[in-house]
């Protein structure tokens, strides 16, 4: 999750237990993992995660295989952030057209994945940087979309036409 304050300067907040899958986008250098505007958190309490999305401008998820849900895309979007998201497996659906989608060709050229990331990337922080992204219906849409109410139903009634 990316904040950004009116100087201007960054924090890149990184909820992530595995954080040496950072240094391979980093090509095995260091540096982001000793960089003071990058905090990396391991594994977080999920109220802690919300508390952090609800202070952000910008959520980046990068998954490169067939998710069949993302519930921390589905958050981010439902906290009003600029999310940046592959459209890989169901990620297009639950982002609804919001933030800024991109599409891989093939999961498994991790370079070409980092290139288009990082260009949405610098794209996103652009837009937060000048005050380009107004959210407008995207929480309300996705809450009414994804809400637990919704799930219930759904299921019920995907029981009720089988039994």
């Amino acid at each position: 999750m990316y904040t950004d304050n009116m100087r201007r300067a960054f924090r890149l907040n990184i909820f992530n237990e595995i954080v040496p899958d950072l240094i391979k986008i980093d090509n095995n250098n260091r540096k982001i993992l000793e960089d003071p505007r990058f905090f990396f958190y391991g594994k977080t309490p999920h109220k802690t995660v919300l508390d952090h999305m609800s202070r952000s401008h910008i959520f980046m998820h990068t998954s490169n295989w067939h998710e069949t849900f993302c519930i921390s895309l589905a958050e981010s979007l439902s906290a009003n952030c600029l999310s940046v998201y592959s459209t890989f497996g169901s990620l297009g659906e639950i982002g609804s057209g919001f933030g800024i989608p991109y599409d891989i060709e093939n999961e498994k050229d991790t370079a070409k994945h980092v290139e288009i990331f990082l260009e949405k990337i610098v794209n996103a922080i652009d837009t937060i940087k000048n005050n380009k992204f107004n959210p407008g219906n995207q929480a309300e849409i996705i809450n009414n979309k994804f809400s637990w109410e919704v799930f219930t139903n759904s299921w019920i009634d995907f029981y009720e036409k089988r039994i």
